[in-house]
């Protein structure tokens, strides 16, 4: 990215000005299971499983 003049300042700016970026109302709690449940889990062992 250097090649094009934006370099690593304008990476730290894009990443401060979306970091302020909201969004009032928007709920994404699906997303996220409960500490401990039994969804969690089973998405964790499925990601600890070798291929």
């Amino acid at each position: 990215m250097n090649r094009y003049g934006r370099g690593a300042e304008f990476f730290r700016t894009l990443a401060e000005d979306l970091a302020k970026v909201e969004f009032p109302g928007l709920d994404l709690s699906h997303l996220y299971p409960a500490k401990g449940s039994t969804k969690r889990r089973a998405v964790r062992d499925r990601c600890q499983q070798k291929p």
